[in-house]
């Protein structure tokens, strides 16, 4: 399941899966570049970012995003 890192409040980190479901994750669990924004999956206990879809996901909203602009 891919999450997305919504904020950070405090120590925590504030994820939202694609069904919209929020979890809260000590900040210190993430990877120490992970920022606001970046998709992560769980694997083998340890939250990674998925640089991949990061970017694929990004691309997507940013092509909405002009393709409004455009309009």
């Amino acid at each position: 399941m891919y999450y997305s890192i919504d904020r950070f409040e405090e120590k925590l980190a504030i994820l939202i899966d694609d069904n919209g479901n929020t979890k809260d994750v000590p900040r210190r669990d993430l990877p120490t570049h992970a920022r606001q924004g970046d998709i992560i999956i769980l694997k083998n206990g340890c939250w990674v970012v998925d640089e991949c879809e990061t970017t694929r996901r990004r691309d997507y909203v940013l092509d909405l995003q002009q393709r409004l602009i455009d309009e």
